[in-house]
Formats: C-alpha cells, sequence, structure tokens
C-alpha cells in the first residue's frame, strides 16, 4: 500500500455483535494489522467518527479495493494540523519501522484503520496484511470432520449389514 498523500485510510466497518457480544468474542478473537516499512509508520484503529474528525481536511486516500494493486479514493486537502500518534481517539495503535503488529479485540460500532507516517508527513508507503483468529471455527470445523467421519463409519456398517441380510 503506497500513496503520496498523508494517510491510508480503510472504508468504514461496522462490527455489530448483535446483541450476542459474548457468543462472538467466542467465534472472533482479535484482528491483526501488521505492517512493514522502511520508514516510521503509524498504524492505528479508532471509531469512523473521530478518525473523520482527526483527518477533516486532510489529503487522505480511502482504499476502496484490496488486491494484488489496492484501489483508493483520494481526498484532497492540506497537511494534518498534528501527528497521529499525538491523538487520543486510538483503541489500539503502534509505530515503528520494520515489521510491527497491531492487535485488536473488535468492539461493536464502525470503525476504520489508519496508517501514517509517524511525523504525519506525506508519501506513507508500507506492507500490509490484515488477519483475524477464528479459534472457535478451527474447533468447530476440527468436530465437524470427526463427526462425518463417524457417520460414514456408520454408514457403512448399516449397508455392509444390510447386504449381508439380503445374501442369506
Amino acid at each position: 500500500f503506497s500513496t503520496a498523500s498523508y494517510a491510508i485510510v480503510s472504508d468504514s466497518a461496522d462490527v455489530d455483535f448483535g446483541g450476542s457480544e459474548r457468543a462472538a468474542r467466542a467465534i472472533l478473537g482479535k484482528v491483526r494489522i501488521r505492517s512493514e516499512s522502511d520508514r516510521d509508520v503509524f498504524v492505528g484503529i479508532a471509531r469512523d467518527t473521530d478518525v473523520d474528525g482527526y483527518l477533516n481536511g486532510v489529503e487522505r486516500s480511502i482504499v476502496t479495493d484490496i488486491g494484488k494493486s489496492p484501489e483508493y479514493s483520494n481526498r484532497s486537502g492540506d497537511a494534518p494540523a498534528s501527528p497521529p500518534g499525538d491523538q487520543d481517539v486510538w483503541v489500539a495503535s503502534t509505530s515503528a519501522s520494520g515489521e510491527q503488529t497491531l492487535e485488536w479485540e473488535p468492539k461493536e460500532g464502525s470503525w476504520r484503520a489508519v496508517v501514517m507516517n509517524t511525523d504525519g508527513s506525506r508519501g506513507v508507503a508500507s506492507e500490509l496484511s490484515i488477519g483475524a483468529e477464528l479459534d472457535a471455527a478451527l474447533w468447530t470445523g476440527i468436530v465437524l470432520v470427526v463427526v462425518g467421519a463417524l457417520l460414514g463409519v456408520l454408514a457403512a456398517l448399516a449397508i455392509t449389514a444390510g447386504a449381508r441380510r439380503r445374501a442369506r
């Protein structure tokens, strides 16, 4: 991901647990954003309204499509009034050069991820990967495979027993 502007911003992500936050947390673990950059970069997650307030009037690039070549919707503007690390809006953040990992436990609301140079300067570039832990999904998959295998064995036994009775 790279842009000549001051920030790379994700589209707004709405998290809605549907009133069952405990069940949703059992399935969805932490979200991870891994960044690798030669420059000191800031990676942060904040409510979309807080990000919009901080970056109001700031030249930025909003990611509209993630792929081999990310696509952006560019917003014109000026430089940010202060570096991103000076803001108290971030629920999770990290900043450094090289490889760094931000971990965040999702909460209900609308959220945005932001990548900026630590000093707030223009020309942001970072290799980014985004993932989430799905611990319960792994165990659910294992249980379903075991149950499916047991049902397959029982079906084979039933077919064999039925074929033997007909042969007599």
